[in-house]
């Protein structure tokens, strides 16, 4: 997967580029099974928790407040490879 145009501010629609590690194991939220995901980058991405920033199914939204937004069809694939404290890049 691949992001572009990321931005840390809270009042963002657009999710921070930079390093995160995910979450030890998923959640169901309001949008269905969700990863949430901890920023590693200072002033870049370190504000994902304080922004519940997480990786969900992309359901019927058109967009999301910073959230990484993966296919219905493609979530529980991506949930299962990526939980267990995965590094993830962003870029920007």
């Amino acid at each position: 997967m691949v992001f572009r145009n990321g931005r840390r501010r809270a009042a963002t629609t657009d999710s921070s580029p930079g390093s995160y590690l995910t979450a030890t194991a998923p959640y169901v939220g309001k949008f269905g099974r969700s990863l949430r995901v901890r920023g590693l980058d200072s002033r870049v991405s370190d504000q994902a928790l304080a922004r519940d920033i997480v990786l969900h199914p992309a359901g019927v939204l058109a967009y999301s407040l910073g959230c990484f937004m993966v296919p219905d069809g493609e979530v529980a694939a991506a949930v299962d490879q990526l939980d267990g404290g995965t590094f993830l890049y962003v870029a920007g």
